[in-house]
């Protein structure tokens, strides 16, 4: 029994010493707790101030920055207004140097204009008044000429009249007849006309009957040339052709009996030019000399005729190397 008391005694003990070291445990760690809990809120706040100030240093030093920045800028911006102001002044110095060079060019140039037209109406003035000069004297000299026509012409109709009396019956004879064979030439003329309107070869029907040919500069470089050689080669053109070219001859033939030699004088005789695009007689052969006999006529009848002057086959050949 007092074994067990003691046994209790010290485990009432061992629990008290427990609970003790327990509470000592407890109490040492809410200590520790505090004093942690102290110290991080001393370090926070240190921390927090810390930001706060560099905070406060970083917006101070990007103000800073900023008024650096507009400050260079503005003298940037000054300096470029510096220079776009003396460039522009520059600019209206030279401008007006141009224009002033301009206008005293200008100035010269009317003034030489002003020299040269004062010269050129003096000219004209002087030009003119030798022009007036020289036709004052010709109209004097043909005024003297007329006055010396009329005075022979008034000497010519006196002595018209004295002979007048003497040829008047003469003339009288003469006048009838001249009329009657003007009244029948005049009728003979129409006759013949009228033959040769219903024949239909004036000039301006041959040269319609060539035109309904088509043969012209643009059309033959639009045919064919096999076409064109066809057409060319047709008895119808070659008649039609002829006959035109003939009459052109017979109106240059009459051109040149009427009008002087002087005006005429490039339209030579060209007979040895033509003879050189005639086509070349061909021999006749063995077989064919019976007809050559035949013919032999007409040959010399057409060795006798002179030579066209416009070769009907030279003309439309022409027409070829022009397609």
């Amino acid at each position: 029994f007092p074994d067990r008391l003691s046994l209790l005694t010290k485990a009432q003990m061992r629990l008290a010493r427990q609970d003790q070291l327990r509470q000592a445990a407890k109490n040492g760690v809410e200590m520790r707790h505090a004093n942690e809990r102290v110290k991080l809120g001393t370090k926070v706040e240190s921390r927090v101030q810390q930001a706060e100030a560099n905070r406060m240093l970083i917006l101070k030093a990007h103000r800073q920055r900023r008024a650096s920045l507009r400050e260079r800028s503005s003298q940037s911006l000054m300096r470029r207004m510096t220079r776009e102001s003396k460039y522009k002044e520059r600019v209206r110095a030279a401008i007006h140097q141009k224009r002033a060079a301009a206008e005293t060019k200008r100035l010269r140039l009317l003034e030489a204009e002003r020299k040269r037209a004062h010269a050129q109406v003096l000219q004209a003035r002087h030009v003119a008044k030798s022009v007036s000069h020289q036709r004052e004297i010709e109209r004097r000299k043909k005024k003297d000429e007329l006055e010396d026509r009329l005075q022979r012409a008034k000497r010519q109709r006196a002595e018209y009249l004295r002979h007048r009396g003497r040829l008047r019956g003469y003339v009288w004879e003469n006048w009838i007849t001249m009329s009657k064979q003007a009244e029948y030439l005049s009728r003979k003329l129409a006759r013949c006309w009228r033959r040769f309107l219903k024949q239909k070869r004036t000039t301006f029907a041959l040269t319609k009957a060539y035109s309904v040919l088509g043969i012209n500069e643009k059309s033959v470089k639009s045919l064919p040339f096999e076409q064109f050689a066809l057409l060319i080669e047709s008895a119808s053109t070659l008649q039609t052709v002829k006959t035109l070219l003939d009459r052109f001859e017979s109106r240059l033939r009459v051109f040149t009996a009427v009008v002087p030699a002087s005006y005429y004088s490039s339209l030579d005789n060209i007979d040895h030019l033509i003879k050189r695009v005639v086509s070349p007689k061909k021999r006749a052969t063995p077989r064919s000399s019976a007809r050559s006999l035949a013919k032999k006529a007409d040959l010399v009848k057409e060795t006798n005729n002179r030579l066209s002057r416009y070769q009907v086959r030279v003309v439309l050949c022409a027409y070829m190397i022009l397609g």
